[in-house]
């Protein structure tokens, strides 16, 4: 039950560690991209890994069907509650550490 409970609360646990992340950064004085690049991305992303966690589970549902004849009703149940919410919660971490990467650096004297 308690990873249930953490897959369906980790997209919104990621939105928390974007926050301190780019508070810390903030703080820190450190030089970061736009904020609203990681907030854009991290939706798409977001929704890209969902996504892709959607196909597998259709694709996995299909073959357990043709291979053992059973069907597999409940499989839509565990893309809601946990492949679902790890995919866009991955998604999330991707664009994090994509915005943290594309951040400026800072100018060297005599560098062009």
């Amino acid at each position: 039950m308690a990873l249930i409970r953490f897959a369906v609360m980790s997209p919104l646990l990621m939105l928390i560690v974007a926050t301190v992340v780019v508070q810390i950064a903030k703080l820190s004085g450190a030089r970061i991209a736009p904020v609203n690049q990681l907030s854009v991305r991290s939706a798409m992303l977001g929704a890209a890994g969902a996504g892709a966690t959607l196909l597998y589970t259709i694709a996995s549902m299909i073959w357990y069907e043709h291979t053992t004849g059973f069907s597999a009703g409940n499989g839509p149940l565990g893309w809601i509650f946990l492949f679902g919410p790890l995919g866009f919660s991955f998604g999330q971490l991707v664009a994090l550490v994509w915005w943290w990467l594309q951040r400026p650096r800072a100018v060297v004297d005599g560098a062009p």
